[in-house]
């Protein structure tokens, strides 16, 4: 389960009933890069979630890749973002 997930099950009911149900499914996982203008290149693990019930409605999680940056640059781009 991907860390995202597992934080989201911690902090929202909802979530964590649709998934303990299995009515949330990943149908499209893998890696995005994003050349952003300040911060430089920043890598994500994504996950697209469908509720099937629910047909059009899609969760998309991305998650600082592990062994990247990408964490680090985020937290200085919701810093700047502060002021």
């Amino acid at each position: 389960m991907p860390v995202a997930s597992r934080r989201l099950m911690k902090e929202r009911e909802e979530f964590a009933e649709l998934w303990s149900r299995y009515e949330l499914t990943a149908t499209n996982q893998g890696v995005k890069a994003i050349d952003h203008p300040r911060a430089g290149v920043m890598v994500f693990d994504h996950s697209v979630l469908e509720i099937p019930d629910r047909p059009g409605i899609r969760l998309m999680l991305h998650t600082a890749r592990p062994g990247t940056e990408t964490r680090g640059k985020v937290a200085d781009l919701l810093d700047h973002e502060q002021i």
